[in-house]
């Protein structure tokens, strides 16, 4: 099973980071899926996060909260901060396509129209490597899947 997820990542887009949850049937066969991460780590060449996110006792907003929460831990801190940036943290996108790019194009018009410089919304489609400048923003602004995000980029 290990080597046909494997197969299934390699055909994938390239990434910045994969985070590995047990929303997989390979959950269901294995104990242990830091391993697993590990070797799918090697195979896009990026670093790659397991998230317990335990998605059959939780909705779906608390395991975006845990995934965004793991790529704040994986992300390159930008510094120092800009005091008229914001950073919206737990916009839900679900697809990677312009409907959903669109949604966080206007949030982020939202804040230019208050004079404010919105850094990459989380997540509007934006490159992990980008995402790192929401630490240096002067607000964060965290919606109800962003939380524990928000405060890892707060520290």
């Amino acid at each position: 099973m290990r080597a046909r997820l494997r197969a299934e990542v390699a055909r994938g887009r390239r990434c910045g980071l994969l985070l590995v949850t047990e929303m997989t049937p390979l959950k269901m066969a294995e104990d242990d899926m830091e391993p697993v991460a590990a070797s799918l780590s090697e195979v896009v060449g990026a670093p790659a996060r397991y998230v317990g996110i335990e998605t059959y006792s939780r909705d779906g907003l608390d395991a975006l909260d845990r995934c965004l929460e793991a790529v704040a831990l994986s992300v390159r801190v930008d510094r120092p901060t800009d005091p008229q940036s914001v950073a919206v943290i737990g916009h839900g996108m679900t697809r990677a396509q312009e409907d959903e790019r669109a949604d966080a194009a206007v949030l982020e018009d939202l804040l230019r129209g208050l004079g404010l410089r919105p850094c990459p919304t989380w997540f509007s489609g934006e490159r992990f490597d980008a995402l790192g400048r929401a630490a240096g923003a002067g607000y964060l602004v965290a919606l109800p899947s962003g939380l524990r995000a928000a405060e890892v980029l707060a520290r």
